[in-house]
């Protein structure tokens, strides 16, 4: 291990699963809703492309995460094809599918650098080593959460970030 540098739980660097909270419980049926579900996602730019909007009490069961901007979203389902994505608006009416697990970062971890590191082939190739079902792989939710990331000083995960980003341009 590098000088300085952790291995944690994404669930020990993340918000719980229990502050993110249940769509039920913030909106009526009538209430309009901006909802994501895994086909929203554009898994070669990460990003969300197709949100849609409909009232609470037509969405589908699945709408059960109300999600915040800057939320990290990672598809649980077929996690090879790594649909996830940053919450980049700031509206405060939207859910995600349950098929997402949603991380919120801490203050102990740079979201840019927690979402790198959540789109990167290392993590890619451990949830595929731990997905179980043939004709609809999946990873269960606390499975993201308890696999590991290296955790250096924020210094250094800003490094990482800024190096990570030019590379991408």
């Amino acid at each position: 291990m590098r000088e300085g540098w952790e291995y944690k739980k994404l669930g020990e660097v993340c918000c719980p699963k229990n502050k993110i909270q249940r769509a039920a419980r913030c909106f009526d049926s009538s209430d309009k809703i901006l909802y994501i579900d895994i086909s929203s996602i554009d898994n070669t730019m990460q990003k969300v492309t197709d949100i849609t909007s409909v009232t609470f009490g037509d969405a589908p069961s699945r709408a059960q995460q109300k999600i915040e901007y800057g939320d990290i979203v990672v598809s649980t389902v077929r996690p090879n094809l790594k649909n996830i994505a940053i919450i980049d608006r700031y509206e405060p009416n939207i859910v995600a599918s349950s098929g997402f697990c949603v991380l919120r970062n801490t203050e102990c971890i740079e979201r840019n650098y927690l979402f790198h590191y959540v789109t990167s082939d290392i993590f890619t190739q451990h949830l595929m080593k731990i997905t179980t079902g043939a004709n609809y792989p999946a990873v269960r939710d606390q499975d993201v959460r308890d696999s590991i990331i290296p955790l250096p000083p924020k210094s250094t995960q800003l490094a990482i970030v800024s190096e990570l980003d030019n590379i991408k341009e």
